[in-house]
């Protein structure tokens, strides 16, 4: 099962940094990846905030616990 952290944001550059200091802290997970992006274009963040000028941050990975945390930044 896969647990999540994804972080919202107003800026582009902030979502890059952020995945990256994601991946930093929990790529010796199993299964982990990150990434980021405009939040329209992703199924995995809420559709209440499509449209909405946010850019994502995200990390995923492999947990036998699922959780979705949703954080604005």
């Amino acid at each position: 099962m896969k647990t999540y952290k994804v972080f919202l944001t107003r800026s582009r550059e902030a979502s890059s940094l952020l995945a990256d200091a994601l991946w930093e802290q929990y790529k010796q997970n199993e299964g982990c990846s990150s990434g980021f992006g405009c939040a329209d274009n992703d199924d995995r963040i809420p559709v209440l905030y499509h449209n909405c000028g946010y850019f994502y941050a995200m990390v995923e990975y492999e947990s036998e616990r699922p959780k979705y945390e949703l954080i604005f930044a």
